[in-house]
């Protein structure tokens, strides 16, 4: 009884939570595997770690390119892959790593070079990251620039 208890009251603080974001009308936000689990079981799914900053990405203002549109929509555009489910592993920095190099691929190429990386590759074979013990998407993007 007491981790069912424990489980519902996790369940109603996330609704809580849904019901404000949706409230904004920005975003479209629902209930799922997550939706009863407490802050610190959530957090230890997750394995993004800070990078260093040797490995930090360059910033871009996009408000530099000539005749840019405000926004795209490039899942409608069928340039970036359905969302993917990690499961237990803390590979949140291998699915985003992938995801931007897929999509950006594409992108700068056509829709005919949407390629399907591996995530498993980067958790086995990144040596600068940790597995499903966490990792930083800098560093999967240098592995997965030095790869042969």
């Amino acid at each position: 009884m007491e981790e069912y208890t424990s489980r519902f009251e996790n369940f109603k603080f996330m609704h809580a939570e849904i019901k404000k974001f949706n409230a904004e009308g920005k975003t479209v936000h629902a209930h799922n595997k997550f939706s009863d689990m407490s802050r610190a079981e959530y957090k230890a799914l997750l394995g993004y770690k800070p990078a260093p900053k040797d490995l930090s990405a360059p910033v871009h203002d996009v408000n530099s390119v000539p005749n840019a549109p405000a926004s795209v929509d490039w899942v409608s555009a069928g340039y970036v892959y359905a969302i993917q489910d990690q499961g237990q592993c803390g590979s949140c920095w291998a699915f985003s790593s992938t995801c931007t190099v897929e999509s950006s691929y594409a992108i700068g190429r056509g829709k005919s070079y949407l390629y399907n990386l591996s995530e498993q590759q980067l958790v086995s074979c990144s040596t600068r990251n940790s597995g499903c013990n966490g990792g930083t998407y800098q560093a999967a993007w240098n592995y997965l620039k030095n790869s042969p």
